[in-house]
């Protein structure tokens, strides 16, 4: 335009240029906002699934733990958990191509299967995550339950009435007979079969000294009896050896064993009685024991992954 000066065509350029300045933030902005709307609803839902699918596979591996040392008996419980509830997970969330698989192996040392490892896995779609390129979202979650012997217990969990390896042996699984408390096998005087109460963790093995003066009526044994009460489960240690004798005997722990107490006698010096039956049972109350330690029908059930 003639006689225009610098000053006038620098503005009419950038007034012509305005337009398309707002478009292109205005797109830049929109994205941003579509993809934090994105995360924000997407995302949640997302993570919604995953928690979900922890929890489906957690369960699947823990049913099928329960089933061991029986593998196919195993997999069939972890696959049944695991696909009733993924059907859950995606009906509730329209999740599509779900899968569980189970494998069930043998930890190292173990000669029986005694690990269930669990995955789960689905894909959910998108929603306004499709605005940003983003149709969908694949979730793998994995669960792993191993059972061992019981390795340790906490103190406050075990009631200190010993058992002899011996007689853990002789009296089978869920069969009712009448426990003698008072009358280890041993035979040690002045000890009653109760040894001191331990506190913390206590891991076989370990060693236990017994709590003389057990039959008085203000012992230990009447202690414990005053506790007990028909339908307890109650945890016992099982010891292998002992050294010494009376006040100083030693009790070698080496395991534990589930009672569940059917009928109580009164305590009458050291002729109290429990009737009842030792019982298989797996626990989470507590540690597992490493392969190869003596298993007296407790198993330890944990989640480890």
């Amino acid at each position: 335009m003639e006689g225009e000066t610098v000053v006038n065509r620098t503005l009419r350029r950038l007034k012509s240029e305005e337009g398309g300045y707002i478009i292109v933030f205005g797109a830049i902005a929109l994205t941003v906002l579509l993809g934090a709307a994105a995360w924000t609803f997407d995302g949640g839902r997302w993570h919604r699934d995953s928690l979900r699918l922890q929890a489906t596979a957690d369960s699947a591996a823990l049913a099928g733990a329960r089933k061991l040392p029986d593998k196919a008996a195993a997999e069939t419980a972890a696959q049944d958990v695991g696909d009733k509830n993924l059907s859950q997970v995606n009906n509730g969330d329209g999740g599509t191509d779900g899968d569980v698989k189970v494998t069930v192996t043998k930890s190292p040392g173990s000669a029986v299967f005694d690990t269930v490892t669990v995955k789960a896995s689905d894909t959910q779609s998108g929603t306004l995550s499709k605005a940003v390129g983003v149709n969908s979202s694949a979730r793998f979650r994995t669960a792993v339950a191993r059972i061992a012997t019981l390795g340790g217990i906490d103190g406050g969990s075990l009631t200190p009435l010993i058992v002899w390896q011996g007689d853990a042996a002789k009296w089978p699984l869920n069969q009712q007979f009448t426990f003698p408390v008072g009358k280890n096998a041993v035979g040690t005087p002045g000890n009653f079969d109760v040894i001191d109460p331990k506190t913390g963790l206590v891991t076989a093995p370990i060693t236990g000294t017994s709590n003389p003066g057990a039959g008085n009526a203000d012992g230990k044994l009447k202690d414990i009896f005053d506790h007990l009460h028909v339908g307890d489960l109650i945890y016992m240690p099982v010891y292998s050896t002992v050294t010494q004798s009376g006040n100083n005997a030693t009790f070698t722990i080496i395991g534990f064993a589930a009672f569940r107490i059917t009928g109580i006698d009164d305590v009458h010096g050291h002729d109290g009685a429990l009737t009842g039956f030792f019982t298989g049972i797996q626990t989470s109350v507590g540690t597992p024991g490493p392969p190869g330690q003596p298993n007296f029908g407790v198993t330890a059930l944990n989640l480890i992954q």
